[in-house]
């Protein structure tokens, strides 16, 4: 039996929580990239404003160290993306022998299918809530508990 489907809880609390690190993990950095450009190029009105009324060298490399590490997120999150998109090439291509053409389009496809499994595996658990905890596969219904 999957161990999702299992009664025990916290045996089902682990895979969740397994699933929400791996799926955090690989798709977090793409989520936060628009951010990270936005705040390293878009100008801070805040910290302009604070250089306007002081225009005091302490202002200006307060200034300049926000800056930087705005930069240096936005650096990190690029090498994330770009890391994460080369492994999964490089996985492609040495691992499976398949053309590098296909390795470069392969995590779009293994973006999809983690849509669809996560999507699956809600579906799963409201329709077990729903139906009292039963599960029909190949036309059998399983009871859980």
């Amino acid at each position: 039996m999957p161990a999702l489907l299992d009664t025990n809880r916290k045996k089902k609390r682990r895979v969740i929580s397994d699933l929400l690190v791996i799926f955090l993990m690989t798709v977090l950095p793409f989520i936060l990239l628009p951010y990270s450009f936005a705040i390293a190029i878009a100008p801070n009105s805040i910290v302009h404003n604070f250089n306007a009324a002081d225009n005091s060298n302490f202002a200006l490399d307060q200034s300049n160290l926000l800056h930087q590490i705005h930069f240096m997120i936005l650096l990190l999150n690029l090498s994330a993306c770009i890391g994460l998109f080369v492994g999964s090439s490089a996985k492609a291509i040495w691992g499976f022998k398949i053309s590098p053409a296909y390795a470069i389009i392969s995590p779009f496809g293994a973006t999809f299918l983690v849509v669809a499994y996560v999507t699956n595996i809600f579906s799963l658990i409201m329709r077990i809530k729903r139906n009292g905890k039963s599960v029909v596969w190949q036309d059998r219904k399983y009871l859980l508990g």
